[in-house]
């Protein structure tokens, strides 16, 4: 093929392209012109007849449709032809095209000319005048443009066409937007209703249609415009609902709990609005929620669960872990005061957990993405503080001071304790700083949430001294762990420990007033007496008993009853008054053994048979037989008259130790005195102390000693008025040295010549100190005497009774053999009567030395008058010749005195040993023991075998002075230190053999004292006053100080674990009425207490309580 062909075929392509882009430009235009001029018919036509919406989509579908078909005609299958032009159109066709628009110049020829190139190729041979004549044509053809044949005045035609509409579009959306957007937005939202405009405008006042699920949509509308239509109404369902006017342009319309999607319309006049829809939300919900709470661990308190509560009331330090169940709930907001905090839920659950520590209100608030809500629960949650525990004292007091106090009291708590405890302080008379504290811890019980206390306490438990103050104040701490323990204490008690003077005062006037009242009692008692024999010589002389005599009978027992009454009362409060003395060391052991056996005797002083006999009486008043009241008044008046008896002993008795009391307290004030003086003496002599203040002590203790005095002058005259009085010497001259050498020294004080007051001092101490020993040696022998005499009088006594119960026993035997009308039985009839007298000589005796020693005991004269009235019988029979009676009598009464016998017997052996005990100032201290340790006893006999040795040697410097007229003076005095040595010895001896029977090992030495007193003795029996004798006293007393160490450090080892207080602290007062009254109430009150309260309910039960015990 030559290259025209070639040529030639590019032509015809040239023309195929440039004649589909023609047809491309042709269809653009075309689609521009008809989519632009249905656009602005569609959009003039809804302009102005705001087609209906079927209409409208009728319009959107079918210019969609156009649209769509327009672009593919005229625009895409022109664009896929220009493409693909080689297999859209073929070179034939492009000929035959080309030859109809070319007529003259190619017509058909273009169409040959192919034909034949065709025609050679298929024939494959070389046919040179076909390929010149191809060639010929083709050169021909070549000349022409074929493309020419393709114009663009058809498409300049279109373009003027489609100007048109596209420029009215344009015009109206530069100038009248609204034509071209409102129609065109109609149009397009085609489901929409639209309506004409009218005189007014209608806007939706709510910003989204949109409501929780079941909670009410308001919806709200302006009106504005000239003309507004009365009403608006709201249509959905099918349902018309009129607008609420709120105001002239405001319309409103609430839907109640919307619980699901809806549509509605508005419509009011002309105006109707397009189809709305008010979308549901789902809303968050709070379905319930749970409060598991934890208690402090100290509370012991199972964990608790609350469910939808919306008020707590919980302990503090409460742990509470909440459980919030919800829907379509997404988070939990959790408010509490000023703080919130955002829970994520997971399945419909959020937890969350704190511990509340104050009063506070938490709002649970459930939200999602549609929810802006923040109103929630609220829930109020109030804090019960940890209260303080209450603690409640109370003092149970005696009559009289007492060492041992008692306490009991109630402590009570929401939780629990940690300890109770006891502070106790010690201060000095005067001083505000303790000089002592002591905390003591008491039992108790940590769970038990209210329980009672008591205490026991005694003063020397602490060592507390007369004249001290002590303080007492209960503690209690509960267990709170939140906050920390709290403590409460009790009311504060104080104890002002009485001195020992105040506390001697107080037993003297208690002393005194039962004295007083058994003088009363043995008054009632004769006066009962009396009215009982009256009263039986009055019945005697009467036939019959009258109501009258009943009466009196009454009266009579009446009266013995109250009189039994008062002496047992008497009874039982010596025995308090013992035991006052005994705690206070208010007297020393031997005093309180006197005194116990004189309570003893008043104890056994009415008879065992009398309630008996005034049972018997009172039946023999309701049958009014005359001669058994007899009978038994006479009784009665016989046990009158014994009583009367016993009374007045003991009262003779009492009256005798109140003077030895009396007298030891006077020897120890004097000892007490000297010491002090001792000591201003020392003061005077060695101190820079003013003179003034010694003075003013001087004077002081001057002063004393003349009170002292003049006690011991009021002593020997209440002594003198005993029925035995103590033997008490005068004691004037060595009283007057006495004040003489305190008034010299006051003098020389003045003078300020205190080395001479000091020592002037120094020796009215001295003599001082040898007076109170004095004294006390006096009250010793006075008593050893009248033990002695007491011992021989009973011995006496015993051997009459024997004799008189062995002429008892004969005339018994005689009497059995003799016949009544017997001529000796007269003889008989007069030894009874003898014996009867000799009985009633031995009775006087006795009573008489019954009135000054307790070691009688009662039931001795209990047997006397069984004896008197068993003889009495005796010689009432013999008178009446019943001899078997008054055999029978006599056997008794024989019987009687043996047991008599006996019993004195074992009286005078008593006797006999308390011969050998020390005297009373030897006993005093604390001890309990029959008698004092041997330490204190070999101090007591030192200081004595001292004062017998001062005696002495005064005694060796008056017979140098007066030479040999001496005379009868100096014998007494020497007789009378004998006597003293004679004492000391058989104490010392009687000493010796306690230690032996208690099994102590070697005698410390004290045989060898025993020996060299024994020869002081003798000396001064001997009248051997001499420096030789003088030194033996001395050896005598360095002995005894040697053995007297030596015991007290093997005392002192015995005594080692025994040296605490070993009271009964902490014991239960059983003893006292109150406090078991208080117990029991107490106990009452905690047993019908709930076990399980709340706490608001449980302080008021436990305020309750705590008044209730008051």
């Amino acid at each position: 093929m030559n290259d025209f062909d070639t040529l030639l075929v590019k032509n015809i392509e040239q023309f195929i392209k440039k004649y589909f882009r023609n047809r491309l430009h042709k269809g653009i235009l075309f689609a521009v012109l008809l989519v632009s001029s249905t656009f602005l018919i569609y959009n003039f036509i809804e302009f102005f007849a705001f087609l209906p919406t079927w209409a409208r989509m009728a319009m959107f579908y079918s210019f969609l449709t156009m649209f769509l078909l327009v672009l593919v005609f005229y625009i895409v299958i022109p664009i896929i032809k220009l493409v693909r032009y080689h297999k859209s159109m073929s070179i034939k066709e492009a000929a035959k095209i080309i030859g109809a628009h070319f007529p003259d110049q190619v017509n058909d020829r273009l169409l040959n000319t192919l034909q034949l190139r065709d025609s050679l190729q298929q024939s494959k041979k070389d046919d040179e005048l076909l390929l010149a004549a191809i060639q010929q044509k083709s050169e021909a053809l070549s000349v022409l443009s074929f493309s020419s044949a393709v114009t663009n005045k058809e498409n300049l035609r279109f373009l003027k066409y489609s100007s048109i509409p596209v420029g009215i579009l344009l015009l109206l959306l530069l100038f009248f937007p609204s034509i071209v957007k409102q129609p065109s937005q109609r149009i397009i939202t085609y489901n929409e209703t639209y309506s004409k405009p009218l005189p007014f405008t209608v806007e939706i006042q709510s910003d989204r249609l949109e409501v929780l699920q079941n909670e009410d949509y308001i919806i709200e509308i302006e009106v504005t415009g000239d003309e507004i239509p009365e009403k608006f109404y709201i249509q959905s369902n099918g349902t018309r609902y009129e607008m609420l006017a709120e105001s002239l342009n405001i319309r409103t319309h609430t839907f109640k709990r919307v619980g699901a999607t809806l549509d509605f319309v508005i419509s009011g006049g002309e105006y109707k609005s397009g189809l709305l829809t008010l979308v549901v939300r789902p809303k968050p919900l709070l379905l319930s929620y749970r409060a598991n709470v934890v208690f402090p661990s100290y509370m012991d308190r199972m964990s608790e669960t609350f469910k939808d509560m919306t008020y707590l009331s919980l302990p503090v330090g409460s742990v509470i872990e909440w459980s919030f169940y919800t829907k379509d709930t997404e988070r939990v907001l959790i408010q509490a005061d000023s703080t919130s905090k955002e829970i994520l839920t997971s399945e419909g659950l959020a937890e969350f957990s704190f511990q509340l520590l104050k009063q506070q209100t938490v709002t649970i608030v459930p939200l999602n993405i549609y929810s802006s809500n923040r109103e929630g629960v609220s829930i109020q949650m109030d804090v019960i503080g940890d209260e303080f525990p209450v603690i409640q004292a109370t003092q149970l007091k005696e009559e009289i001071i007492q060492k041992q106090n008692y306490f009991t009291g109630i402590i009570s708590d929401d939780y629990g304790f940690t300890n109770l405890l006891l502070h106790t302080q010690v201060f000095e008379q005067d001083k505000e700083e303790a000089i002592k504290t002591i905390k003591t811890e008491l039992p108790f019980n940590s769970k038990e949430l209210r329980q009672e206390f008591f205490y026991s306490f005694n003063t020397d438990s602490i060592g507390a001294m007369p004249g001290q103050k002590v303080t007492i104040q209960f503690q209690v701490t509960d267990n709170d762990r939140i906050s920390g323990p709290k403590s409460s204490l009790s009311a504060l008690f104080s104890f002002e420990l009485t001195s020992i003077e105040a506390l001697d005062s107080l037993a003297g006037k208690k002393e005194d007033e039962l004295t007083d009242r058994l003088e009363s009692a043995l008054k009632e008692a004769a006066e009962l007496k009396d009215e009982a024999a009256a009263m039986n010589k009055k019945m005697m002389l009467k036939k019959d008993l009258d109501w009258n005599d009943k009466q009196q009978l009454k009266q009579l027992l009446e009266k013995q009853k109250n009189l039994e009454s008062e002496i047992q009362d008497i009874t039982q409060e010596r025995e308090k008054l013992n035991e006052f003395n005994r705690d206070h060391d208010l007297m020393n052991e031997r005093m309180l053994e006197k005194q116990a056996r004189i309570d003893d005797l008043l104890e056994k002083v009415i008879p065992e048979d009398i309630r008996q006999m005034m049972e018997e009486l009172q039946k023999m008043m309701e049958e009014m037989n005359k001669d058994q009241l007899s009978e038994m008044l006479k009784k009665m008046e016989m046990s009158n008259e014994d009583m009367e008896k016993m009374l007045d002993r003991n009262l003779s008795l009492l009256q005798q130790l109140q003077v030895e009391k009396e007298m030891n307290k006077l020897i120890d004030d004097l000892k007490k005195l000297s010491d002090e003086l001792k000591e201003n003496a020392d003061k005077t002599t060695n101190s820079d102390e003013k003179k003034e203040q010694l003075s003013s002590k001087l004077d002081e203790i001057q002063k004393k000693f003349d009170e002292e005095m003049n006690k011991l002058d009021s002593l020997r005259d209440q002594n003198s008025g005993l029925e035995e009085p103590f033997e008490l010497k005068e004691t004037k001259e060595a009283e007057k040295e006495i004040s003489k050498e305190m008034e010299s020294g006051k003098q020389q004080l003045e003078q300020n010549k205190k080395k001479q007051s000091g020592n002037s001092q120094k020796s009215a101490a001295e003599k001082m100190e040898e007076l109170s020993k004095q004294l006390d040696l006096m009250m010793q022998q006075s008593e050893q005497e009248q033990t002695a005499e007491d011992a021989a009088s009973l011995r006496f006594l015993l051997e009459n009774l024997m004799r008189v119960s062995m002429s008892q026993e004969s005339l018994m035997r005689n009497l059995s053999q003799l016949k009544r009308d017997d001529p000796s039985y007269a003889d008989l009839m007069k030894q009874q009567g003898t014996i009867t007298e000799s009985f009633r000589v031995i009775e006087d005796s006795l009573v008489a030395l019954g009135k000054r020693q307790p070691m009688i005991e009662s039931f001795v004269f209990t047997e006397v008058s069984t004896i008197k009235r068993k003889i009495e019988e005796a010689q009432q029979s013999m008178k009446d010749r019943f001899t078997p009676n008054a055999v029978s009598a006599q056997q008794f009464s024989m019987m009687s005195m043996n047991n008599l016998a006996l019993m004195l017997a074992e009286a005078l052996k008593n006797m006999q040993e308390s011969m050998g005990m020390p005297s009373p100032q030897q006993g005093k201290g604390k001890g309990k023991g029959k008698n004092p340790s041997p330490g204190k006893g070999l101090q007591n006999m030192r200081e004595m075998q001292e004062s017998l040795g001062k005696q002495l040697k005064e005694a060796m410097e008056g017979k140098q002075g007066k030479g040999k007229g001496q005379g009868k003076g100096l014998s007494e005095e020497m007789a009378r230190m004998a006597a003293q040595q004679e004492a000391l010895r058989n104490e010392l001896k009687r000493m010796i053999d306690d230690l032996k029977s208690e099994g102590q090992t070697g005698d410390g030495g004290l045989n060898k004292v025993l020996e060299e007193m024994e020869k002081f003795e003798e000396g001064l029996v001997n009248k051997r006053l001499n420096q030789q004798l003088l030194e033996m006293n001395n050896e005598i007393v360095v002995r005894l100080l040697e053995s007297e160490k030596a015991q007290k450090e093997r005392d002192k080892e015995e005594r080692r674990e025994s040296e605490e207080f070993k009271g009964k602290n902490l014991s239960n007062p059983e003893e006292i009425p109150e406090y078991n009254r208080m117990l029991e109430r107490q106990k009452e009150t905690l047993r019908t207490n709930p076990i399980d309260l709340q706490p608001f309910y449980k302080r008021l039960v436990n305020d309750y309580f705590m008044k209730s015990n008051k």
